[in-house]
Parts: structure tokens; C-alpha cells; sequence
């Protein structure tokens, strides 16, 4: 590790909660206090929902998931 990193915890607690298209979302760790390195996000997604298939410029994205409910 560089002098420069730094180890960031988090609980249930913390983070912005966001609602967007029917879906829930809160992010755990924004791209600000990584400097743009990575975010993490959790979503809770209904059956059916979702984004479109769509790309983003300049970074990659990679989406676990956690749990299925039907």
C-alpha cells in the first residue's frame, strides 16, 4: 500500500439513500472518498426491474448479487 491510502469502514447506517425509477438505492462508499478509484452501491431492484443494457464512459462497472427473491 502507498502512504497515500487509507482504509474506510461503513455500517447500515451511513450513506445516501436515493430512489430512482422504482428502485432503491444507497451508496455505501462514493467515488469522491475513493478519488474516483470505485463506488459501492447497494440496490434493491424489484422482479422485472432494473436499467436498459447501457455503458458508461471512462470507468466499468460490476454488479453482484446478493440475494433473489421471486
Amino acid at each position: 500500500m502507498s502512504e497515500n491510502s487509507k482504509i474506510i469502514t461503513v455500517d447500515n447506517r451511513s450513506g445516501k439513500d436515493l430512489s430512482i425509477a422504482g428502485n432503491a438505492y444507497q451508496i455505501i462508499i462514493s467515488g469522491a472518498e475513493t478519488d474516483g478509484k470505485f463506488a459501492v452501491i447497494d440496490m434493491l431492484v424489484p422482479p422485472g426491474g432494473g436499467h436498459v443494457p447501457h455503458a458508461h464512459r471512462g470507468f466499468s462497472g460490476i454488479i453482484f448479487c446478493r440475494r433473489r427473491r421471486s
